[in-house]
């Protein structure tokens, strides 16, 4: 089952699922990340892992996080879901998080899979660990509140959740790192991420980190 709006679960696993989101908290930003033009802070997997981990495993509930790659042109594919699953057997998962990296090489991949992992737990559990809050107004024609970029991502909008994390990625540049990325996202794919294809988000979500220069996740193994 497929973790999607109106869901029904089987009973005992919604009656521990709610008693588990109650008990998580929001990890500390233990970590800085130095973009270049600016620098945020932002919880390592490890101590989202450290947090959830017991408090799951005190209402019978576990999780995975299934991962797949595909080659696709000169680009590799990540995606990654969360699963819970209770004692009963019961399973649920979240939809698919996909991200673009250029090329093949390892350690990019794995730092992909890494800061996937960390963002589709953390957004199925309810968790705010990272402090990159967005606004990817360069990008669109209208400027978005820091924040607000995430909770605008509902269907009604037609923004998908990798235009979102872009949106976020950028809230915190400058605006003159705004304007150039702007320039270069317009002439790489044509359009603005206002714009853009839906089944194009996830290489916007990609390139916007690539002309972020976001650093390689220190967590991830080559």
């Amino acid at each position: 089952m497929v973790l999607e709006p109106g869901a029904v679960l089987p009973e005992a696993m919604a009656a521990a699922l709610v008693d588990a989101l109650a008990a998580v908290s929001d990890v500390v930003r233990s970590r800085v990340a130095d973009a270049g033009t600016y620098s945020y802070r932002f919880a390592e997997l490890a101590d989202v892992l450290a947090m959830a981990r017991p408090i799951l495993h005190e209402y019978g509930l576990g999780h995975m996080q299934p991962v797949s790659t595909e080659m696709v042109g000169n680009a590799t594919h990540v995606s990654v879901c969360t699963e819970l699953i209770h004692v009963s057997g019961a399973t649920v998962a979240s939809p698919a998080l996909q991200l673009v990296v250029s090329g093949s090489d390892a350690q990019r991949v794995g730092s992909a899979v890494t800061y996937a992992r960390r963002y589709s737990l953390m957004a199925t559990l309810g968790i705010a660990g990272d402090d990159d809050d967005a606004a990817l107004a360069a990008l669109t024609r209208t400027s978005t509140p820091p924040g607000r970029a995430a909770r605008m991502a509902a269907p009604a909008t037609g923004r998908s959740p990798e235009e979102a994390q872009a949106r976020e990625l950028l809230n915190g540049a400058t605006s003159e790192v705004r304007t150039a990325i702007q320039r270069a996202f317009r002439e790489h794919f044509g359009v603005s991420l206002s714009n853009l294809q839906r089944d194009r988000h996830a290489e916007a979500l990609s390139f916007v980190i690539e002309q972020l220069n976001v650093p390689d996740d220190p967590e991830a193994t080559p």
